[in-house]
């Protein structure tokens, strides 16, 4: 396996799903295994922090609209 290979599973490897390739490349390649490292420090840092701060209520909104509008195509034609 290369590192570019790994680099393609990276998201289940951060979260424990490694099969006996990864592993074997994890132990081979010291670049990698510390690339690990570091997502898995921020994902755990980033766990934390859930919760911790609310969004405002206009953010939900233009959250919920943008979400909208990207599943339907915007917010219709020209005006005027």
């Amino acid at each position: 396996m290369t590192c570019a290979d790994f680099e393609k599973i990276l998201p289940d490897v951060v979260e424990g799903v490694r099969s006996i390739d990864q592993e074997s490349h994890l132990k081979s390649c010291p670049s990698c295994l510390d690339l690990v490292a570091d997502l898995e420090l921020i994902f755990r840092e980033a766990r934390q922090l859930e919760g911790l701060y609310e969004p405002s209520p206009s953010f939900v909104r233009l959250s919920k609209l943008r979400r909208w509008c990207l599943r339907f195509g915007g917010l219709g034609g020209p005006r005027g």
